[in-house]
């Protein structure tokens, strides 16, 4: 089966090439790392390779850890050249397994409890009993971490504690997180080999518990979206505007772009791109693909890993942000071409949003003194005028 992971952060624009996006502002592309020498570095971990990154070890890097045909979960480190297995003294997520040898784990690291560790949920082929017979469905199963950031220990969480529970899909799923409605709390979302994707929002219970309700129908803004087969959704938000957009991989092989397109104060909408028409027109990543966020070279910018069916693993550059110098020595920001950056419409917003303080500040202060000179009984009403608002 096919998998896919996932990770969420934000990019801005830069002056690199581009690619149209159906008359609107142009879209910068999406390009392999170049002299890294990390396109061997999936060569001898597997087929059916699913991406995660997080760092569980708590060095402020973050690991690579790939499933892979065959049930396994390998860790990989980043080193200069690239990402090895020789630089991990252990593995967290050996305690990840499935049910079946032909499976791919395909893991996605998230704060489920809110307790500030990340938790590890994949979907397995599990049976549910009845009075006829087995019935197997792909189920999501939770890890909790009951360790800590730096040291995790995962443990398995009971059918009965189970935020997921109820929760299946027909083929295996390929969950990811993220804030989708802005609440505060992470969301699901997951594809599977149909090529749709399925959504879950968080209703929080209570602090530290929470549960996972699916929107049927039109509830769920992805409602329509088919990326054709083996969909397989990485969040993040790709265009600099503030929300969170969808890259997803897919059985031919390309990366398409989901846009969140919902207007102020509305309802979640989100709008498959053409191919043709977004930052990932020219690549071609490998049958099956399967994206993940990782940060390469170190310049807190997020970057994209691909893994695919033929067991590659393509790393590419975030061509919006200008990458920044890193203190960290184990990363390839000199290997990186660096670019000239272009103010974006992120912070443009900071510093609307800061010049919109300042005016407000020197209006209060502009009627405290009119006050003041007004005497005691005009700052008695003005009290009584903002207490009535």
């Amino acid at each position: 089966m096919m998998a896919v992971c996932f990770l969420v952060l934000s990019f801005t624009v830069s002056g690199e090439a581009s690619v149209s996006n159906g008359g609107d502002a142009p879209r910068a592309a999406w390009e392999p790392f170049k002299k890294t020498g990390m396109s061997s570095v999936g060569r001898n971990i597997g087929r059916n390779l699913a991406p995660v990154a997080a760092d569980l070890d708590g060095d402020g890097v973050d690991e690579l850890y790939v499933g892979a045909y065959g049930k396994r979960m390998i860790a990989l480190a980043s080193t200069a050249s690239g990402y090895s297995s020789s630089g991990i003294a252990r593995n967290p997520l050996d305690a990840v397994t499935m049910s079946y040898e032909s499976d791919t784990p395909c893991v996605a690291l998230a704060d489920i409890d809110n307790d500030g560790d990340a938790d590890a949920v994949w979907f397995d082929f599990r049976s549910i009993d009845n009075r006829i017979s087995p019935v197997y469905l792909n189920q999501m199963v939770c890890l909790k971490n009951q360790g800590t950031s730096m040291v995790p220990d995962f443990q398995m969480v009971p059918d009965e504690e189970n935020p997921f529970a109820g929760i299946s899909s027909e083929w295996q799923g390929t969950p990811a997180f993220g804030d989708f409605d802005g609440d505060g709390d992470l969301d699901l979302l997951f594809g599977d080999r149909s090529g749709t994707f399925r959504y879950c929002r968080n209703l929080l219970v209570e602090e530290g518990s929470s549960y996972y309700a699916e929107m049927m129908g039109s509830l769920n803004p992805f409602y329509r979206i088919d990326v054709g087969d083996n969909s397989s959704p990485a969040v993040l938000d790709l265009d600099g505007d503030g929300d969170l957009d969808v890259v997803s991989g897919e059985i031919r092989g390309g990366l398409r772009w989901i846009e969140n397109t919902t207007p102020a104060g509305g309802a979640l909408a989100f709008e498959l791109r053409e191919a043709a028409d977004g930052p990932f027109a020219s690549l071609a990543v490998g049958v099956a693909s399967m994206p993940a966020v990782l940060d390469v070279d170190g310049d807190t910018d997020p970057d994209i890993v691909v893994g695919n069916s033929q067991g590659r693993l393509t790393f590419l550059a975030n061509p919006r942000l200008q990458p920044k110098p890193s203190p960290r020595v184990n990363r390839l920001a000199d290997a990186v071409p660096q670019s000239p950056s272009v103010p974006s419409r992120s912070m443009d917003r900071v510093e609307e949003s800061a010049d919109l303080s300042d005016a407000m500040l020197a209006l209060k202060t502009l009627a405290g003194a009119i006050v003041d000179a007004l005497g005691p009984k005009a700052a008695e009403g003005a009290g009584g005028v903002s207490e009535n608002r």
